[in-house]
């Protein structure tokens, strides 16, 4: 299997039109109902982060807590943590870490508060929509997904 999912992922309709559905190929659509149904079980971790981080964006805290809790999270809160970063360019707290702005705790609980509602209520139909625009969206699921596949 290749380590990029684009690599050997095929869209509903490349399948059906070259006559492969169901040959090694994977719907997208498929593959983001298996995507959202591995990440609505996965528990939200009970551990936090004892120690201040210094983070200087929203993508640095999810980064931060991917690597401290050991889970990947899921790819609306990367693209939500990304938009949240755009939002503050202009702003004039736009050159100030993340960390010199909003308390540390607060942006851990927020973080896992929008994963959790993530996980429990995103609908496959629209990740695989999203996915479609996102020629980067394997940057985020590759690793959940090779392990449910």
């Amino acid at each position: 299997m290749s380590t990029s999912l684009k690599g050997w992922l095929a869209t509903d309709n490349e399948t059906e039109s070259n006559g492969n559905a169901g040959r090694g190929k994977h719907s997208l659509v498929e593959v983001a109902k298996k995507y959202q149904n591995y990440m609505r079980f996965m528990p939200t971790p009970r551990c936090r982060i004892t120690e201040q981080i210094e983070a200087v964006s929203w993508e640095n805290v999810a980064e931060a807590l991917k690597k401290w809790c050991g889970q990947t999270l899921h790819y609306l809160t990367y693209k939500l943590c990304k938009q949240w970063d755009g939002a503050r360019v202009g702003s004039e707290d736009e050159e100030k870490p993340l960390h010199a702005i909003i308390n540390w705790r607060d942006a851990e609980d927020t973080i896992w508060h929008i994963e959790q509602i993530h996980r429990l209520f995103t609908s496959p139909s629209h990740l695989a929509m999203l996915w479609l625009g996102d020629p980067q969206f394997n940057t985020f699921v590759d690793e959940a997904v090779i392990k449910i596949l």
